[in-house]
């Protein structure tokens, strides 16, 4: 493949595929997809065996109706499908580069020079579709070069299978340290427990999942058409707070009450936590009752917070437990400054959000260079359900610069 392209999309998941698929469809063939995982949708490949997508009847624009074969809530093995059915149905098979990890971005006379594991690809214009889930955090903890057993980030566990008989420890309340937690205890660990650190809303997957079929078949949410139409609410707009804060009421009709175990919710509505803060709410899956029924323990960390890692354990405040798995499941960030080599100059720390972000103007397009787009990095009230739009938008932001000519080099 020529490296000398009009546009080089980093990302083959939602907002990359979307945007690639409408620049095709407009004509424009000169374009790249580079994609660090073996194929669409790397990220969710390398996730964790029974992860799903907790949006329910998430798409992406024009995909002639074949999300229909799907359930309303996306397992990983049929989400890389429709990811495969998608790029083939706009012919982005041949524009994607898989295997290809980005490793610096810079601009030079005028032309964004990308270098990866493979060769440097060179591009007027350049969309970054990696998403805020990019890097593993892995907290600072004591101990953790002389603990002897088997610690991870949720990024590297697949299953539970390694891990019969052991006694295990996750440490998060997300929706990942839930689900890895269920997955152990259901797949034969000795003993599980949840290190809950921070406020986290809990709420019902299987309500949710009712409510959203409800409102689809009577046409008042979730179908395409709502979605374009919320799409249009960002931060910039008037009615922007006034969206979240009926979403908000929506989504804590399914909040499940955790308290006795430590568990709060925090001060603002879900879908406040996603668009404002980045914090995703604990879709439950069953955690929940293996919870309630003793098959997972819950330690609050503010009760008996962790001091440090041992060789046999870990350390707490109220002594020292042994485990031969420690889970850390905190989190993944965007990790743009490992790919800029100008980072202070396209991105900046965003105090809600506790991260670097891309300095944009709020619809994916950088305020410092014209021709750089982040989609995914700017949230309506949709959340995720709007990445696919994302890349639309960036996509047909792109084709009014190059005018008419969708050849320009």
């Amino acid at each position: 493949m020529d490296n000398e392209h009009a546009v080089v999309v980093i990302g083959a998941g939602f907002a990359g595929l979307s945007c690639a698929a409408r620049l095709k469809s407009a004509g424009l063939t000169n374009l790249a997809i580079l994609e660090k995982g073996e194929g669409c949708g790397g990220f969710w490949r390398g996730n964790y065996d029974r992860i799903r997508l907790h949006t329910p009847f998430h798409e992406l624009p024009d995909d002639g109706g074949i999300r229909r074969d799907y359930p309303e809530f996306l397992p990983r093995d049929d989400l890389i499908e429709y990811f495969e059915r998608y790029a083939a149905r706009h012919n982005l098979l041949g524009n994607i580069v898989a295997d290809t990890e980005v490793s610096s971005i810079a601009l030079d006379a005028g032309r964004w020079s990308i270098r990866s594991s493979k060769s440097e690809f060179r591009s007027r214009f350049l969309v970054v579709a990696t998403a805020s889930n990019r890097k593993p955090i892995w907290p600072k903890l004591n101990g953790l070069s002389e603990y002897g057993g088997t610690a991870i980030h949720s990024r590297q566990y697949h299953n539970a299978t390694p891990f019969k008989g052991k006694r295990t420890l996750v440490i998060g309340s997300g929706n990942s340290a839930a689900e890895i937690a269920l997955d152990l205890a259901e797949g034969g660990a000795r003993e599980v427990k949840m290190l809950i650190r921070g406020p986290r809303h809990v709420l019902s997957l299987r309500g949710l999942g009712i409510a959203a079929r409800v409102a689809r078949f009577l046409k008042t949410g979730f179908t395409s058409k709502h979605i374009e139409e919320s799409h249009a609410y960002t931060r910039s707009h008037p009615a922007f707070r006034e969206k979240l804060a009926k979403k908000d009421r929506f989504l804590s009709t399914f909040s499940i009450d955790m308290s006795e175990y430590g568990i709060h919710p925090p001060d603002s509505g879900p879908a406040t936590q996603i668009s404002l803060h980045g914090r995703v709410a604990w879709m439950d899956q069953g955690t929940v009752k293996a919870i309630n029924q003793g098959r997972i323990k819950v330690i609050d960390a503010k009760e008996n917070p962790l001091q440090r890692l041992s060789k046999r354990g870990a350390v707490f405040q109220n002594g020292h437990e042994d485990f031969d798995l420690v889970v850390f499941a905190t989190g993944m960030e965007p990790g743009l400054d490992d790919l800029f080599e100008e980072p202070a100059r396209f991105l900046e720390w965003n105090d809600e959000m506790s991260r670097l972000m891309p300095r944009t103007d709020g619809r994916s397009l950088s305020i410092v260079e014209s021709t750089l787009f982040f989609p995914g990095f700017d949230l309506s009230v949709n959340g995720g359900l709007s990445l696919g739009l994302w890349g639309f938008e960036c996509a047909d932001a792109i084709l009014r610069q190059m005018g008419s000519g969708t050849t320009a080099t």
